[in-house]
């Protein structure tokens, strides 16, 4: 009888233990309504298209904005052999592409080759059929596509899972875009999942914001989708002056004596040959004097004024027509022993080149 009494008593309190605890997880799990969401909500949309990973990058090497290409890599471009071992890399391949307007600019991969596809998983292709098969299937230059690509999370962020059908509670700590792709991916119908706030999101200009809600988080992401260019065509750095600075390509004129045309296209017409020996000096008075032979036979006034991608150079040269324009600065590249200033009107592209460091 005594036996039979301590034993309803172990009972009753394993029953009053195990109550507590429900009691305490039901309290906990769920959590506030406006930090929950489930594998059919929007942010959980939202978020996973954020983390996919942009395929764009490489699209010189590559055209296919869903993929990427595993480094090391050799490509021929334009038959002249080249060793991809980083993104710094592209511009040896840019560089040959620029070379010349009037040809058809080619490249070619050396297999086997691995890419990574949006959600990082893997595949490795043998030869350029299957590879051509499946950069078809990607969306083409500049379409909208899936990924989200002006804002960036910041790690970690995390988050609390509580199974409706299991009740079993897991935590977990994002530590990057594959993570939330995989805890995503593997969202069941029954899962209600707590974030926990706040949560810092990196817009594309660097600005950092930081959300307090799911509703703050998910509005976020929403303004964000086509908040910058994504940069999905298939040149490489179309945003090379993004930073440029105008004192930077003032005194880069005017510290060098020793300008050469290096390229000089209108209406697609290559020019080049017309300035082979043609030697530009700009003063930085304003002035600008066009020499032959170290002699002068030209001259005529220059201004530079504006910021970043919006940076022009009007050149007004009596008898130079063909220089004579508003030219918008597009990139400076800077070498041992060579720079390259290039610039774009509504018609031309012109580069000046100079051997000064």
């Amino acid at each position: 009888m005594k036996q039979t009494i301590k034993t309803a008593k172990l009972l009753l309190l394993g029953l009053l233990i195990f109550g507590a605890c429900r009691t305490e997880e039901s309290v906990l799990i769920p959590g506030p309504k406006e930090s929950s969401f489930t594998a059919d909500s929007n942010l959980a949309g939202l978020m996973k298209r954020t983390a996919l990973k942009d395929g764009s990058f490489d699209n010189i090497i590559d055209r296919a904005n869903c993929f990427t290409v595993h480094f090391p890599i050799t490509v021929i471009a334009n038959g002249i052999e080249v060793v991809v071992s980083s993104e710094d890399d592209f511009e040896t391949v840019e560089n040959i592409f620029d070379d010349h307007d009037d040809d058809t600019d080619t490249i070619q991969m050396q297999f086997p080759i691995t890419v990574t596809l949006p959600n990082y998983s893997e595949l490795t292709f043998n030869n350029q059929a299957e590879f051509d098969s499946l950069a078809a299937s990607c969306p083409g230059e500049n379409v909208v596509d899936e990924d989200i690509e002006c804002v960036d999370f910041k790690f970690p962020i995390t988050v609390s899972t509580f199974n409706t059908v299991t009740e079993k509670f897991d935590k977990d700590f994002l530590q990057s875009d594959r993570e939330i792709i995989n805890f995503i991916d593997a969202f069941k119908a029954e899962d209600i999942s707590n974030i926990e706030f706040p949560v810092v999101v990196i817009r594309s200009d660097g600005t950092e914001v930081t959300t307090n809600t799911m509703q703050a988080l998910e509005a976020e992401i929403t303004a964000s989708i086509d908040a910058c260019d994504e940069d999905d065509d298939y040149d490489y750095n179309d945003d090379d002056c993004l930073e440029c600075e105008l004192q930077e390509l003032i005194d880069l004129l005017t510290d060098c004596d020793d300008w050469g045309i290096n390229r000089l296209t209108l209406n697609s017409v290559n020019l080049d040959l017309l300035y082979p020996l043609y030697r530009f000096e700009f003063e930085t008075n304003g002035t600008v004097i066009v020499r032959l032979l170290g002699l002068p036979i030209f001259s005529g006034t220059w201004t530079a004024t504006g910021t970043g991608q919006n940076i022009e150079l009007t050149i007004s040269i009596f008898g130079l027509v063909e220089v004579s324009d508003v030219w918008t600065l597009t990139e400076i590249d800077l070498v041992p022993g060579e720079t390259r200033i290039d610039f774009k009107s509504s018609d031309g592209r012109l580069r000046f080149e100079s051997a000064c460091d």
